[in-house]
């Protein structure tokens, strides 16, 4: 199974205080496999203007001695199609009414300018990864409900973790199927049913498509229970594991910045 997100997208946000009058919103993105080629560039390119390596770069710290290297960081953005931009900036931000539009939080505003972002952002055939400022205990939270909102917007409130699938089937037999499914879907769980021992499918089939198991139809319906019950603790266990995984992707992040 696939441990790593398709794209990671980084946010944040400038001047986002209630009484500012205008807010930025900004997010980054790029394919995971390209991640660490980015990152090597952008320390060779401090390293050519002499700028320590954990140098953040921020607006508030531009000066004329480090001119030419932001002229260069902002040309390597713009040219490189690995990278994805997307910007929002909201104005006159002394004429919002949270108490009519937004159940009366300043909050609740704030995290539908990052749902505005980030909808046309993401495609709905691609998994993300998105690191952001945790402002309070309740950021992950709210940030979570964003991303729940473009999923089922996108139609992709239909998930599936585990599939039970007949082995013989016409005009296609299972194992066809799952090879189909298996170009499109690498981390589905399939158990194949058969109705006879001789006709189970070959080991060769199962290891090849990541069948996770068969099961023979029979009075015996325990034995189904006990492979789907199974099934599903092998599921959790994957989805911790690439929880974990993520949280020290994000880790080893912020030690490197």
């Amino acid at each position: 199974m696939k441990v790593k997100s398709d794209y990671i997208i980084y946010c944040d946000e400038s001047c986002p205080l209630e009484y500012e009058p205008v807010t930025l919103f900004g997010a980054i993105s790029c394919s995971y496999n390209k991640k660490d080629q980015i990152v090597k560039d952008l320390r060779n390119l401090k390293n050519k203007y002499f700028i320590n390596s954990r140098y953040e770069t921020k607006w508030i710290k531009v000066s004329k001695t480090k001119l030419d290297y932001y002229k260069e960081l902002i040309d390597y953005f713009y040219n490189n199609n690995d990278i994805k931009i997307r910007i929002l900036v909201a104005i006159d931000k002394e004429r919002l009414n949270n108490e009519k539009y937004n159940g009366g939080e300043y909050q609740e505003w704030y995290y539908k300018m990052y749902y505005y972002l980030l909808e046309n952002f993401i495609k709905s055939d691609c998994s993300y990864y998105m690191l952001y400022d945790e402002k309070d205990k309740y950021t992950t939270y709210r940030m979570n409900k964003v991303k729940d909102i473009i999923i089922n917007k996108l139609g992709k409130n239909e998930h599936f973790d585990l599939m039970l699938l007949d082995f013989m089937m016409t005009p296609l037999h299972g194992d066809e199927v799952v090879e189909e499914i298996r170009k499109f879907n690498k981390e589905l769980y399939i158990l194949l049913l058969t109705g006879h021992k001789d006709l189970a499918p070959p080991l060769e089939t199962i290891k090849k498509l990541d069948i996770q198991g068969y099961c023979e139809k029979s009075d015996k319906f325990d034995q189904l229970l006990l492979l789907i019950e199974s099934g599903i603790k092998s599921i959790e266990q994957m989805h911790e594991i690439i929880r974990i995984n993520n949280e020290l992707e994000e880790a080893n992040e912020k030690l490197e910045q």
